[in-house]
């Protein structure tokens, strides 16, 4: 059936199939990857066919192209889409997954971007993500498919991510699902383990290949469906019922449908929905009238049961009875009930209102937590408890720490003992096990890989009985996180309030030479201290971020970047300019003609500072 005018020089396509409208047909979406329009580059656009029809055509017509704000790699490899309402406004977003295959490489990775609420058009009313990495790693990516499913039964959607090619040399076809998508399309719950499909070499040397997950069987578990395409034939497998690690109960045997597609080298991208409204509505009826007959059916026969003799009785125990007895007439708790059963609080109980205890006639306790960060309290009293040695730290430099999980522990345990004994002196009714401070640093702003942002569980918490001292944290510097605390001191922040800063993750360039090439990691916690220091915090070893000193030593670590704000420009004129590289775009701006060519000509682009981790972190052995 016809589709969308997709240029000859598509390398990839996609196709999917939802709802756009609430109240219209199914909305067909097909997606090309294209050539870029400069060298280097890559380019996604995708078409909206509407009112599909019990055929799969799109009798509304297709609308489009609708290209993605911003180029990929020249390199990227592979491509499918997905239709889902990820944030509950009852608008789907559409979410594309493509990979980058760098000849040579074994981390060639996966890629997801989420094109946020579509309109009546099929465009992005709310913008693109950015490009956002899964753990999906291959030496080479042959496909790529993507499907959004709810594993856990949580009613929140994961993402189900698919891929074929090679990994040392040997063919894979692999599947992982991350839990949890938030509304800023990042994946909160953590990663499954990749698990290879059946025939997995069949399907990473086939001309293409798709994965669609649907609940095929009406379990109310999600089935998945992975599909390979081989000239005009297509042959797929179902998995049925995948548990919340993604482990599915069985796999069918292997199915074929010879012409079911054509012999281009395109892909293989599969989709599951019901075309025929009419059967879609003789379903749901067929579901109502089985629901409605079990009831009757269970309305006579739990009466006739109930009516029925047991011929033979279990035997009492008679020292749980004589124990229940006691424990009912118990004056505690035969007083107190009665007391309680006169008592009203609104319109309900006074005993359901109050926590439970021991002892329900005791004072209504009042529990309370502050939410400021602790550091602050500590620097009131001296910026020394917060950074020693202080004054060591010399004006206009950057240096690194490593934040203390045993002193912020033992400060937080006491600062709450001593909180609990303050109110039990002024009389407040208060829990004394009441765990008032939970946070150390400033976490506003910030995303943690603890959950929830608190550095320490509640006093209460049966975990305290095990592990030593700094082994108890939760959230920001807890053991998993290690976390790498820069400092920065001097007037570089005051005077450019706006900079951002962040770490990436660094590459060989030569034997000893790296640059920063990394996605931006962004500090987990921050501090100010008096009068020009501040602390950012990153989820990173000193190990980790140092790296190794040469290209065959190991990994190159990480930067510490400084750099403008790209969404606040600056003019002004340099006494002397940097030359323009040999393959620079040079721009004929000259001022004096209007004042868009003056701010052309004298706009300054935003300043970098990448400085490596091991220019701050000496290794042990240097310091001997």
């Amino acid at each position: 059936m016809d589709g969308p005018a997709v240029p000859a020089v598509a390398r990839a396509t996609a196709t999917t199939l939802g709802a756009v409208l609430p109240t219209a047909r199914p909305t067909l979406v097909t997606a090309a990857l294209l050539p870029g329009t400069t060298a280097g580059t890559a380019r996604i656009a995708y078409w909206i066919g509407r009112e599909a029809d019990a055929n799969g055509a799109a009798a509304g017509g297709w609308t489009g192209p609708f290209e993605l704000p911003d180029p990929v790699s020249a390199e990227a490899a592979g491509l499918d889409v997905a239709l889902a309402d990820l944030d509950g406004d009852g608008r789907p977003e559409l979410i594309v997954a493509y990979a980058v295959n760098r000849a040579g490489r074994t981390d060639n990775t996966v890629f997801y971007r989420i094109g946020w609420r579509l309109d009546e058009t099929g465009a992005a009313a709310d913008g693109w993500s950015d490009s956002l990495p899964t753990p999906m790693r291959l030496g080479s990516v042959t496909a790529v498919g993507v499907d959004v499913v709810d594993l856990t039964g949580d009613q929140t959607p994961d993402l189900l991510v698919f891929a074929t090619g090679t990994v040392g040399g040997a063919p894979v076809a692999r599947y992982l699902t991350g839990k949890g998508l938030n509304r800023r399309g990042r994946v909160v719950g953590g990663w499954t383990a990749a698990r290879a499909v059946p025939d997995e070499a069949a399907f990473a040397t086939a001309d293409g290949a798709g994965v669609a997950v649907a609940d095929i069987t009406g379990t109310r578990r999600p089935d998945l469906v992975v599909a390979r395409r081989n000239g005009g034939t297509v042959t797929w497998r179902a998995a049925f019922d995948l548990d919340p690690d993604g482990v599915p109960v069985s796999w069918t045997a292997a199915l074929t449908a010879a012409g079911a597609a054509d012999a281009g080298p395109r892909g293989c991208a599969v989709t599951i929905a019901d075309l025929r409204a009419d059967l879609v509505a003789d379903r749901a009826k067929m579901g109502d009238d089985f629901m409605s007959a079990a009831a009757a059916h269970q309305g006579r026969l739990a009466p006739a049961q109930a009516l029925a003799r047991d011929h033979h009785p279990a035997p009492v125990a008679l020292d749980d009875a004589a124990a229940a007895v006691r424990e009912t007439v118990r004056p505690e708790t035969a007083v107190a009930g009665e007391v309680l059963a006169g008592l009203t609080l609104g319109d309900g109980d006074l005993v359901d209102a109050l926590p439970d205890s021991g002892d329900p006639l005791r004072r209504l306790l009042a529990g309370v937590t502050f939410d400021v960060p602790a550091y602050e309290l500590l620097r009131g009293l001296s910026q020394e408890h917060v950074v020693p040695n202080l004054p060591a730290v010399a004006p206009e430099t950057m240096t690194a720490l490593a934040a203390n999980p045993r002193f912020i522990e033992a400060f937080l345990v006491g600062l709450n003992h001593e909180m609990s004994r303050e109110m039990l002196w002024r009389e407040f009714p208060a829990d004394p096990r009441q765990t008032w401070f939970r946070q150390f640093w400033d976490v506003r702003g910030a995303v943690s890989a603890g959950a929830p942002l608190t550095d320490i569980p509640a006093l209460t918490d049966p975990a305290w009985r095990n592990g030593p001292l700094g082994s108890h944290l939760t959230a920001v510097g807890a053991p998993g996180e290690q976390s790498l605390v820069l400092v920065i001191r001097g007037e570089l922040l005051r005077r450019y309030p706006s900079t951002v800063v962040t770490m990436r993750a660094a590459t060989w360039t030569g034997p000893e030479e790296r640059t920063p090439t990394g996605l931006d990691v962004l500090p987990i916690f921050n501090a100010w201290l008096s009068p020009d220091l501040l602390l950012f915090g990153f989820p990173y070893t000193a190990e980790v971020a140092r790296g190794a000193a040469r290209r065959a030593d190991g990994a190159a670590g990480h930067f510490f970047v400084l750099r403008e704000q790209p969404a606040a420009p600056r003019f002004g004129v340099d006494l002397t300019g940097d030359p323009p590289p040999p393959d620079a775009v040079v721009f004929a701006g000259r001022q004096g003609r209007n004042a868009a060519d003056t701010a052309r000509a004298v706009l300054q682009r935003p300043v970098l500072l990448a400085r490596h981790a091991s220019d701050l972190l000496p290794t042990p052995e240097s310091q001997s």
